[in-house]
């Protein structure tokens, strides 16, 4: 989204990467026919990119105050034990499953349940709960190496004024993952839903469960999510997927890990006095019409959700057990060796739209 200035609260750290430094799974293929947007590969870009970032942000405040650094998304939360699991000790492992997947194995107190969430999913979101840095993915207007800066000039003579370019940047651990293409995806639905609401569909494997058919659905679905959008902001306005106001809780129920609550697109706009002010009336329309998202992009959204869901557990499992998550986390490389990844976009065309 939209970024106009950083603030000096909190210091933002740029790392340079090269494709394929993540992850080193199972490559995940995008065909830009089947997915409807042509996104703009690493390998496009002469020399070296910018594609990470880091931003560390946690309660309200400090959310809120990095608005203009982070119009993207954004984890922080804490979950919350059910009252029969309070006060119980946790204990993390894992068990290799089939050719790429593992299972997140959870024991607390003397319950040991397991999650259904595939490893590409949970092992990433442990892995990012023990870093510093909160702020997820983020789409940038203006290009910062010298090869985004040549390859933007080209790309606006070839496209003209229809669409603007914006650059993605991720999370140190999640540039070439899976989940961090669907979380750069969910950041895109806010700047244009219907271009965007068949990305999924153009990822080669079974990681959308969506027939042909529900096609339709999913754009008029899209269609309405944009449109309250564009009905209630300006094209200036700053978009945040944030678990700020999320209350998260976790459960065990026949044997599986059972969490609630979800992050929500909060909007803000540049105030006179120079700071982001929060829209609540777009913010609580979108809330209020989560089924929107859902339906628009059920395998993107499902994935999101699991995501900030996981990461919120990690964060409380850290906080009682520092060193016990460390360590997990630091186990994690047979995970992560055989998990499927991908070559996360570094450029996201948007259509443009006027004042």
């Amino acid at each position: 989204m939209r970024i106009s200035r950083l603030l000096g609260l909190l210091a933002v750290g740029l790392a340079w990467a090269a494709p394929g430094d993540a992850v080193a799974g199972p490559r995940v293929n995008y065909d830009p026919e089947r997915g409807g947007v042509a996104l703009v590969r690493k390998s496009e870009i002469d020399g070296p990119v910018k594609s990470q970032f880091e931003v560390a942000a946690r309660g309200g405040e400090e959310v809120s105050n990095v608005t203009a650094v982070v119009a993207g998304v954004l984890f922080q939360a804490e979950a919350r034990p059910a009252a029969n699991l309070e006060s119980k000790p946790i204990r993390l492992s894992y068990a290799l499953r089939g050719k790429d997947d593992a299972s997140l194995i959870v024991k607390c107190g003397e319950q040991q349940f397991a999650s259904d969430t595939p490893a590409w999913v949970w092992a990433v979101a442990a892995r990012f709960a023990v870093h510093p840095a909160t702020a997820a993915v983020t789409m940038r207007n203006a290009p910062e190496t010298a090869g985004e800066k040549l390859f933007h000039e080209h790309w606006k003579r070839k496209h003209g004024e229809q669409y603007r370019l914006t650059w993605a940047r991720y999370h140190p651990e999640l540039d070439d993952t899976l989940i961090g293409f669907h979380l750069i995806v969910a950041d895109a639905m806010m700047a244009d839903a219907e271009q965007y609401c068949e990305v999924i569909q153009g990822l080669d494997g079974d990681y959308s469960t969506s027939s042909p058919g529900e096609a339709p659905r999913r754009l008029r679905s899209a269609r309405t999510l944009a449109a309250l959008v564009r009905l209630e902001s300006k094209p200036a306005d700053c978009s945040m997927l944030n678990d700020v106001a999320s209350d998260f809780v976790f459960s065990a129920a026949e044997g599986k890990l059972q969490i609630q609550g979800a992050a929500n697109y909060q909007f803000a706009r540049l105030a006179l006095s120079g700071k982001y002010e929060p829209l609540k009336g777009l913010s609580d329309a979108l809330r209020t019409n989560r089924h929107l998202q859902h339906q628009s992009n059920p395998a993107l959204y499902r994935a999101v959700d699991d995501f900030s869901r996981l990461v919120a557990f990690f964060n409380h499992v850290e906080r009682i057990d520092p060193a016990g998550m460390q360590k997990f986390a630091g186990s994690l490389e047979p995970v992560l060796e055989r998990i499927p990844a991908i070559d996360t976009p570094i450029g996201l065309p948007v259509k443009l739209t006027k004042e």
